[in-house]
């Protein structure tokens, strides 16, 4: 059967009877979690028509029910059907991705299904472009260590997935490839850098894709787009640098996927064992495979307000809302608790003194050169120019200030985790200050870079605050708004207790299971 021949029907004839009940994705045992009376929990409440997530795709290719180039051949039809209405996927590998889909050993966690990676990491065969035109052409000769190991653990690369330009926007579009747009609302953008990767699962393409998260853009994407969203504790998984080097700054590598438990075996799969640093403020902490849901009732406060004071919109608000009683109907203390930040501006110039330091460097690099970044607006945007020119100005009436920054943000690190986490297990906010706007929200050509760049931190005033900790926190997706957009909710806990959110996850995804939803653009 030819790639363009294949449909969603016919795929399950190949499959044959057995997808029906395959589909069927069950979720781990109550194990005698808290559970409200309320709530119903049906042992089957999938359909035929339901997506596959990759864990289940795993076990048709180990049961011999579907081939994995099969998968990759649903995937490649999806995305050619519809990713030029929804612009997730900006660079592909198929026919090498084909080549190789029959090698995978099926016996491997993820025995060959169908994944996309970031356009930010390296991986041999793929354009890596960080969204720039600079970039234009770029072709790795080595793939990174964090997806080699999502290779070795059985997932076939594909593409790559659109980003914002040298990820500095709170919207995934760029000069290069363009806009991606919400699948759930084709007039709408997605939220923060991974926005295309979460697009992609949100289309259907596949069930799990690679992220990172430097500020928020596994959860912010995820919470648009209706699926799971999860960024680790700092330094739990292996690094995404080519060069094995662990300096990731804020930046933590991870997975946005349909349901818990893919994202769940792939951080497992993913996670560093050779790490030796012992003598650490925060010890690294094994959190293995987690496959249960939470059995004992937890404390959980609950912040509004964003770092700057302000309350979100009506829809997130009643996000959060109906969160907060969907946790106390599970048996869950939930109680109100001040934002930790209280100098949002003090500790956004502090976040960017570490992240953006490499914006002031980019801006040094062409003014020693003789090509200033305002010479080059038919290849570096407003807002990159922007961007790097306020960093290089704070850098040179500061010039320690990576230095400080990186002091002051370990400062906040400890307090946050030793003290505001001693009052409480988990932490739930908003994602973001708004739900998703109309794609020329961050219209590149229509707003100035510093209206850009205030509307971005306007969008990421929650999340960051787990990067600078190093903590591990997550995205959600427990509410619908009347438009039927998602909403995600953010739950984070200190450092090391990756474990404690999983298990979670998975007892609010019994007990209001979302993994069933399709976008309308969705095949």
């Amino acid at each position: 059967m030819k790639i363009n021949e294949i449909k969603r029907r016919d795929f399950f004839k190949i499959v044959g009877k057995g997808a029906v009940s395959a589909v069927a994705i069950s979720q781990p045992a109550l194990a005698n979690a808290i559970t409200p009376s309320n709530v119903s929990l049906p042992s089957d409440y999938k359909t035929v028509d339901s997506p596959l997530d990759a864990t289940e795709m795993a076990n048709l290719v180990r049961n011999k029910k579907v081939t994995p180039k099969e998968l990759v051949q649903e995937a490649i039809y999806k995305i050619r059907q519809t990713n030029g209405e929804v612009n997730a996927v900006v660079s592909e590998c198929f026919d090498i991705a084909l080549e190789r889909a029959n090698s995978f050993n099926p016996n491997s966690p993820f025995a060959g299904v169908p994944f996309l990676a970031k356009d930010c990491v390296d991986v041999v065969g793929l354009e890596c472009t960080m969204g720039s035109k600079l970039n234009k052409g770029r072709r790795p000769k080595s793939t990174s260590w964090f997806i080699r190991a999502a290779q070795n653990a059985g997932l076939n690369t594909i593409g790559m997935t659109n980003i914002p330009e040298m990820m500095t926007l709170g919207c995934t579009q760029n000069p290069l490839y363009g806009a991606t747009r919400n699948p759930w609302d084709l007039r709408k953008g997605v939220h923060s850098s991974t926005g295309g990767g979460a697009a992609a699962v949100g289309a259907g393409y596949v069930p799990l894709v690679h992220s990172t998260d430097g500020g928020g853009s596994s959860r912010m994407p995820a919470s648009a787009m209706g699926i799971f969203g999860y960024k680790p504790s700092r330094e739990l998984l292996i690094t995404g640098l080519a060069n094995g080097s662990t300096n990731e700054d804020f930046t933590h590598q991870s997975f946005m996927s349909r349901t818990v438990r893919d994202t769940a075996l792939a951080l497992s799969v993913t996670e560093d064992h050779t790490k030796n640093r012992f003598e650490h403020a925060f010890p690294r902490t094994a959190i293995g495979m987690v496959n249960t849901p939470l059995n004992r009732q937890i404390k959980i406060g609950v912040t509004m307000k964003d770092i700057h004071g302000r309350l979100p919109d009506e829809d997130t608000t009643a996000a959060i809302r109906s969160t907060v009683e969907l946790l106390e109907g599970l048996g869950h203390i939930v109680v109100e608790v001040a934002q930790p930040v209280k100098d949002g501006e003090a500790f956004m110039y502090n976040y960017m003194g570490v992240f953006g330091n490499k914006m002031a460097s980019l801006a040094e690099q062409f003014d020693s050169k003789g090509i200033p970044l305002e010479s080059m607006s038919d290849q570096v945007s407003k807002n990159v120019t922007y961007l790097a020119r306020t960093m290089q100005a704070r850098l040179k009436s500061h010039p320690n200030l990576y230095i400080d920054s990186k002091a002051n943000c370990h400062h906040f690190a400890v307090a946050h985790n030793l003290d505001f986490f001693n009052t409480i297990d988990v932490w739930l906010t908003p994602c973001s200050n708004h739900i998703p706007q109309e794609i020329g929200y961050f219209d590149q050509q229509a707003h100035s870079g510093e209206e850009i760049w205030t509307r971005s931190e306007k969008l990421m005033s929650y999340t960051p605050i787990e990067n600078v900790a190093g903590n591990p926190a997550m995205s959600v997706p427990l509410y619908w708004n009347k438009d039927s957009l998602p909403v995600g909710s953010h739950f984070s806990a200190a450092r090391g207790n990756d474990r404690l959110l999983l298990e979670l996850a998975y007892q609010l995804e019994n007990a209001n299971p979302w993994a069933g939803r399709k976008a309308p653009i969705a095949l």
